[in-house]
């Protein structure tokens, strides 16, 4: 028996897999408390030391309409404690963000992040987060 033909052809479109990003001056962090750095004129966040937590605010404010964000992991722990989401404008800004009543997210280590608590493998969430992955958020 003979195995079956496949062909390859590339399509045409040259629409790579990951855009171009776009920074729009709203989209800089220029906010932050506890242990974490705003650098690179408000596109780059850094952890100070290698214990404790740090929020970050992006200069814009988000109520409606679609907005992309995307964060490249260039370092992480080996708790892999990493957690991407959301809180409300009116939520003083503080460390640990996380755990208040605004707050949305994912994060390592199969968690997620819902009105301030966290929830391992909610409705089946795996994550796989590591060094050089690129998260995207949509809101």
């Amino acid at each position: 028996d003979k195995p079956p033909t496949i062909s390859i052809r590339k399509g045409g479109s040259d629409v790579p897999f990951i855009s171009k990003i776009i920074i729009n001056v709203s989209d800089i962090f220029d906010k932050s408390a506890g242990r974490i750095s705003i650098k690179d004129e408000g596109k780059l966040i850094v952890n100070i030391g290698s214990n404790g937590y740090g929020t970050v605010r992006s200069k814009g404010e988000y109520s409606t309409g679609k907005h992309r964000f995307r964060f490249k992991i260039e370092h992480t722990s080996t708790h892999k404690w990493n957690l991407i989401g959301i809180v409300s404008k009116t939520t003083p800004l503080q460390a640990t963000a996380y755990n208040t009543l605004t707050s949305f997210g994912w994060i390592a280590n199969n968690f997620v992040c819902l009105n301030g608590k966290l929830f391992a493998n909610h409705n089946g969430y795996k994550s796989d987060v590591d060094k050089n992955d690129i998260i995207e958020l949509l809101i």
